[in-house]
């Protein structure tokens, strides 16, 4: 199972909104993956988006998303600020130095052919890729599962990002707790809850968002700490 109409927000939401809500004025969004559409959907909530580019390697993904999957891309996939490029991701930021706001890695899981999308290379163009202020979230997969993965996907991003934020949501989807990250290129605490709040307010999205309040933002960073030792 990959999403679901009923539970695909358990996911969708964690997945984008930290990090953009982190961002304090996201113009321009990668998602790498994500051809159902869900993450785009979530990032152009936010209407300070101008560019919102979708790096997907599967087209075929697309096509079906598009005529079956429209109650999780609610049309995001044909919104004229969202551009989409059917390539494989890891040479794609090469050549694109400090341009993106936000960079959400909405990926397959750290095994087999995408296992190259988790490590540093690739986490190091990335963070040439970004803003000064960029920001970016990625899943490292389902935390009570893949155990010889996820330590070290998160070391690697330590290396490479300045700050390197874990944290867990239950996703029913796929039955299991995910561990997330919100990396940032330069050194900074999270915002406070009150500045989440003003945010969510201008951004027009303090009552239309399912789980990320003010509130779920602070709380989903408060990792207990058998998940800590299990990260490092």
């Amino acid at each position: 199972v990959q999403t679901t109409e009923k539970a695909n927000l358990w996911y969708h939401e964690p997945a984008v909104h930290p990090a953009m809500l982190t961002h304090r004025n996201p113009k321009r969004v990668a998602i790498v993956g994500g051809g159902d559409g869900g993450a785009a959907h979530q990032v152009i909530a936010h209407p300070s988006v101008e560019e919102c580019v979708m790096v997907e390697l599967d087209e075929e993904v697309i096509t079906s998303s598009r005529k079956e999957l429209p109650f999780i891309h609610q049309g995001a996939l044909d919104d004229s600020r969202v551009k989409i490029e059917i390539r494989n991701a890891l040479r794609y930021f090469d050549d694109k130095q400090e341009h993106f706001d936000v960079v959400i890695l909405d990926l397959t899981d750290p095994v087999g052919t995408a296992e190259e999308l988790y490590r540093e290379p690739f986490y190091q163009s990335i963070c040439s890729a970004m803003t000064k202020e960029g920001v970016l979230a990625t899943h490292i997969g389902a935390i009570s599962q893949f155990f010889d993965y996820i330590p070290p996907a998160f070391q690697a991003l330590q290396n490479v990002f300045t700050g390197a934020h874990p944290y867990l949501h239950h996703v029913p989807d796929y039955g299991c707790i995910m561990g997330f990250v919100l990396c940032t290129k330069e050194e900074s605490s999270l915002p406070e809850t009150s500045e989440i709040d003003r945010r969510l307010a201008v951004r027009g999205l303090k009552d239309e968002l399912s789980l990320i309040t003010a509130e779920t933002y602070e709380a989903i960073f408060a990792l207990p700490p058998v998940y800590e030792r299990f990260l490092q």
